[in-house]
């Protein structure tokens, strides 16, 4: 990923919020979920990642389709399951940077 370790901890305390809220999301908790995702994953890099395409062929389906029909048309139950992973995602990219698990605890303590 070509993210910053700043924006991917940014990213990730926004999707804890709703991540953890599985059980009832409006509409305009996932707009803003997918304005934080679409203003510092421009390219698409990461949301395709987890979908399992290209980054070339998420942005042209993105013109096409909204994000929960992706999601479902890629495999996920529903767009919870997707901020999950999304969420797991960002997590193991931090304890990949060398971040211990105390400070990803202490960050997702912020959220």
């Amino acid at each position: 990923m070509k993210l910053s370790t700043k924006t991917i901890s940014s990213l990730m305390v926004a999707v804890k919020d709703i991540s953890v809220r599985s059980s009832s999301l409006g509409d305009r908790q996932i707009r803003k979920i997918e304005r934080v995702l679409r203003r510092h994953d421009r390219k698409g890099d990461l949301r395709a990642s987890i979908l399992g395409i290209d980054a070339a062929e998420y942005r042209e389906q993105q013109r096409h389709y909204s994000l929960e029909e992706l999601v479902k048309k890629y495999g996920f139950e529903d767009i919870i399951a997707y901020f999950k992973t999304l969420y797991c995602k960002l997590r193991h990219e931090l304890r990949c940077r060398g971040w211990s698990m105390k400070r990803i605890q202490r960050l997702e303590m912020i959220a």
